[in-house]
């Protein structure tokens, strides 16, 4: 039986929170959405016919800045009323987050759906819960405070 293909649109979301980790996290997350977002201008202004087109229209970036201590402070909130509104379109998503707490508000969103999959790109994915592990939010127990 042959698939029904569709086109499902992504949105590339730029969150580059990176508290209680090395700011070079939000750094990185920020110079990928300055690379995507180089590449979609560079699509646009593309004249002769190339594979750009099968999805220039389909990707839209959106990008945090973490300027403000309320921002700051808000983080969780916003994050997930991001993933929140990608998911309700059925958008797919692609994350760009600053450490491992970043993707806590996607995850929490993903959560309280059914049939999700998640696939997460680590560079060593250290989340444990060892005997002399904090209870309070870090970058290497941001899963248990998922549920």
């Amino acid at each position: 039986m042959a698939r029904e293909e569709r086109s499902v649109p992504a949105l590339v979301v730029s969150f580059p929170f990176d508290l209680f980790g090395h700011a070079g996290a939000g750094a990185g997350a920020r110079l990928l959405a300055e690379a995507i977002r180089e590449m979609l201008a560079d699509n646009r202004r593309e004249k002769q016919p190339s594979r750009v087109s099968a999805y220039q229209d389909k990707v839209r970036l959106r990008e945090v800045d973490f300027e403000t201590m309320a921002e700051v402070a808000d983080w969780r909130k916003m994050g997930r009323q991001l993933a929140r509104s990608a998911l309700q379109r059925g958008d797919f998503l692609i994350w760009l987050g600053g450490n491992h707490l970043s993707v806590l508000p996607v995850l929490e969103e993903l959560g309280a759906l059914t049939g999700t999959c998640v696939v997460q790109f680590d560079a060593h994915l250290d989340v444990y819960n060892l005997s002399d592990c904090t209870t309070e939010l870090s970058h290497g127990n941001f899963l248990l405070h998922a549920a």
